[in-house]
């Protein structure tokens, strides 16, 4: 899984800065499903990212990539890349949550609250200037991303509207 725009990923029209990956465009018979996710997650992200664009602090030249991400993540933020990576198979509101949490990573970064070093040839996570070691749900920049996401996907929902939303 990449966290960087790849040459064969394509550009969502009137989206700058959003991306798909290949599979999630051409509805070839053995990824049919992924076309179909993929096409929500577009309209899920293209509902949500102004709103969120209001009320987060994000970096300028924030990409986004809609990919499939086999395995345990769902999402993941490239602070150097600038590049939010949300995985598109889910549900319309799991995609959303992703989007979200990502986001407010990206915010993070952005703000300087979190910062990744390399250390004796290892990356080391700190957080407002301190070092953090805990268990990754114990992470004070996950707790803040997970009650955040919550919270800005809600929002989303009713500034959009509950029609709308559930029309995608």
């Amino acid at each position: 899984m990449t966290c960087f725009i790849t040459p064969s990923d394509i550009p969502v029209k009137k989206q700058p800065g959003v991306y798909r990956s290949r599979m999630s465009v051409y509805p070839a018979a053995a990824n049919k499903h992924h076309k179909r996710y993929g096409d929500v997650a577009e309209k899920v992200v293209a509902l949500a990212l102004p709103i969120l664009k209001k009320n987060l602090d994000l970096p300028p030249g924030l990409k986004i990539r809609l990919a499939s991400m086999k395995g345990q993540w769902n999402g993941r933020y490239n602070a150097a890349a600038k590049t939010a990576v949300v995985d598109y198979i889910g549900s319309k509101k799991t995609v959303l949550e992703m989007l979200c949490h990502e986001l407010v990573h990206a915010e993070q970064y952005h703000q300087g609250r979190l910062e990744n070093r390399r250390v004796a040839g290892k990356w080391v996570s700190y957080w407002n200037g301190q070092k953090v070691r805990a268990a990754y749900r114990e992470r004070p920049y996950e707790k803040e991303a997970y009650d955040r996401q919550v919270l800005l996907a809600d929002m989303v929902i009713n500034t959009v509207g509950l029609e709308r939303w559930c029309s995608i």
